[in-house]
């Protein structure tokens, strides 16, 4: 029996509400991705102007995070001296991988129930963005930023 609860439409939409308003106020259009736990989009915005490659960073960003329920940050860091790790997870999820800074896993009660991913800015833009956006909302655990 699968007892996985996954982000609903509703709650994706709202954190991405949440993200828009942060990303607006610092004046940087992003892409901002919401995935459930297997990595599919549940929701997606890409704002005005901002770039065309934005989508697949914050889809790929938000999947690392799912996947592997760490901050995409967190994986770029861990898995720096392995590149051929980074490339077969890459390769293998269609592209859809990206251990760059802006992606974080989605919480309820400290169960994973998705994920969140923003490109457009530094990765440190990206990255407040996400984090806006769950802790605006009010429905997830508290996510700490990844270290510096």
């Amino acid at each position: 029996m699968n007892n996985v609860m996954n982000i609903d439409l509703e709650t994706a939409n709202a954190l991405i509400a949440a993200g828009v308003s942060r990303a607006s106020e610092i004046g940087v259009p992003m892409a901002i991705s919401v995935v459930d736990t297997a990595g599919h989009v549940v929701a997606l915005h890409r704002m005005d102007n901002a770039n065309w490659h934005t989508i697949g960073l914050s889809q790929g960003k938000a999947m690392a995070a799912a996947a592997m329920r760490l901050p995409s940050a967190d994986l770029g860091a861990r898995w720096k001296d392995f590149p051929a790790l980074t490339t077969a997870a890459t390769v293998l999820n269609g592209g859809h991988f990206v251990p760059l800074p802006g992606g974080f896993p989605l919480r309820v009660n400290g169960q994973v129930v998705g994920a969140v991913g923003a490109s457009g800015g530094t990765g440190a833009q990206d990255a407040d963005v996400c984090l806006h956006g769950i802790s605006g909302t009010g429905r997830f655990d508290a996510e700490t930023p990844p270290a510096a």
